[in-house]
């Protein structure tokens, strides 16, 4: 829950740190758990949430596409990661598209960035299929 919270506040200033006019975010206000679901991975494997049970788990939908909003989105998950040193081991970023037809397995790999994001984060291409 600390971890949880530590989190919070590390997005939350990088977000106020850039210009995020227009941009909305929110809390859930007490935590409540997430429904499990199932998708296939951009790795190609069935990407489940309960396998991540323990860990932060950061969900953002975008697509490859996407000009403006999403690279903010990705900087800032960088660097909330880079804040988060040591606990960042704690964190799993999952990547949605929104334009699944476009955003094929490889090119999602490569725009979500691994080095910047986590070695762990995945993406999630099909979702329009579910």
């Amino acid at each position: 829950m600390i971890r949880a919270l530590v989190l919070m506040l590390s997005l939350g200033a990088a977000v106020a740190a850039a210009d995020t006019t227009g941009l909305v975010a929110g809390v859930f206000n007490p935590p409540r758990l997430a429904p499990d679901f199932s998708l296939r991975g951009s790795d190609g494997a069935e990407l489940e949430l309960r396998r991540y049970r323990g860990k932060v788990v950061l969900l953002a939908f975008g697509y490859t596409s996407c000009t403006e909003v999403c690279p903010i989105t990705l900087s800032v998950l960088a660097q909330a990661r880079k804040k988060l040193a040591a606990a960042a081991d704690d964190l799993q970023v999952i990547y949605i598209t929104v334009d699944p037809d476009r955003d094929d397995a490889e090119h999602m790999r490569r725009y979500l960035n691994p080095a910047a994001v986590g070695r762990r984060a995945r993406a999630v291409r099909n979702l329009g299929e579910q």
